[in-house]
């Protein structure tokens, strides 16, 4: 089940899971192996784009089961709802299973579920927490969860994200699909292939042309669309993309999807169009909790704003020094004393605080 989810294969899914469940209900020595086959199969589901069909724990009922065994039907459901853009009601299922159970419980398997956590706590923009899960996962690495390790990648980069380095973002995302293509993982390429796009990186297009043609489920063409849209300044399309992330159930990526169009109809100047996506934007995130995006960021940033000023105001909107800006972003300070003088000079701001302002964020540290 693992690996028809890794390769894409969602027929030998479906076939697998009959296969199981027949097996689960005639033989009397599979009460915990079924709580593992279906951690496997919503996983797999939820990696090809299933989520709302990903069920972790359905049919699974054993009253005579340890307590870290339903702790584990917890994590499962957390993962599920990150997966759904659920984020907040993620952050709590999750935090609250991963902090109960004993760590010696399947030899430390469970420790997995700290990339969740960190992807859900990056996304609504506590990096510090998230990086803390990280750590954990990494005291309690096991050689079979290398497979995983794309997708600690993965979460280092919604960490990235989660500071402003969106850049770094990017190129960590992308590193993590590499990652995962190396390892035969064309499914959990697609994943990182899809967050690139989401972070703005608008050279996925032709790797997920080709990644539709391998990986079945909903994930890869919704991604390879976003990929050209996001190209090709099509807000139409991006929009298109934002009500299919929707309908498959990825919340989140159809946040995303919504605010980038909402960013390029402003560039066209279409000020209806443009406040027409931010505000689907802006209902959808409202189902998904305190959520912070990149391209939610981009949104709500002045036009006039280059991409690399922005990601030095909302820096320096988080409370960073000049100088803690520069090592985040692998800067000088004079570069960065430059891109926050052009910035509070294009919107009339006076000082770190009123450009903070300029894109929602409150400054918390004078520099």
């Amino acid at each position: 089940m693992i690996a028809a989810g890794e390769v894409g294969r969602v027929d030998d899914l479906a076939s697998t899971a009959v296969f199981a469940r027949t097996l689960g209900v005639t033989s009397p020595s599979t009460g915990l192996l079924r709580f593992a086959f279906a951690e496997a199969h919503s996983s797999a589901l939820q990696l090809l784009g299933l989520p709302d069909a990903a069920d972790p724990v359905g049919g699974v009922h054993e009253d005579d089961q340890p307590p870290d065994v339903y702790r584990w039907g917890a994590m499962m459901a957390g993962s599920v709802n990150l997966c759904r853009g659920r984020v907040d009601l993620a952050v709590r299922q999750l935090r609250d299973a991963l902090s109960a159970h004993r760590c010696a419980f399947l030899g430390g398997w469970l420790c997995r579920y700290y990339v969740d956590l960190a992807i859900a706590l990056a996304v609504r923009g506590e990096a510090d927490a998230a990086m803390q899960c990280l750590t954990r996962l990494a005291s309690a690495r096991r050689p079979e969860m290398r497979w995983l390790e794309p997708m600690e990648m993965l979460a280092t980069a919604w960490v990235s994200a989660a500071v402003g380095a969106v850049r770094r973002a990017i190129g960590e995302a992308r590193s993590a699909a590499v990652s995962a293509a190396l390892r035969g993982q064309p499914a959990r390429e697609v994943l990182c292939l899809q967050t690139a796009t989401r972070f703005g990186d608008t050279t996925t297009v032709s790797t997920l042309g080709e990644l539709v043609w391998v990986v079945g489920g909903r994930r890869a063409p919704a991604a390879a669309h976003h990929a050209a849209a996001l190209a090709a300044g099509d807000g139409d399309g991006l929009l298109a993309v934002s009500a299919a992330y929707e309908e498959m159930g990825d919340l989140l990526a159809a946040v995303d999807a919504a605010a980038q169009a909402s960013v390029t109809f402003r560039e066209a100047n279409l000020r209806g169009s443009a406040q027409t996506a931010t505000n689907r934007a802006r209902d959808v995130a409202g189902r998904c909790g305190d959520v912070h995006t990149p391209a939610l960021s981009e949104a709500a940033a002045p036009v006039v704003f280059t991409g690399r000023m922005r990601e030095v105001v909302m820096l320096a909107g988080g409370g960073l020094t000049n100088r803690e800006i520069a090592e985040r972003l692998q800067l000088s300070v004079r570069t960065v004393e430059g891109h926050l003088y052009r910035a509070a000079g294009r919107v009339g701001a006076r000082d770190r605080n009123e450009l903070a302002r300029a894109i929602g964020h409150a400054l918390a540290t004078p520099a």
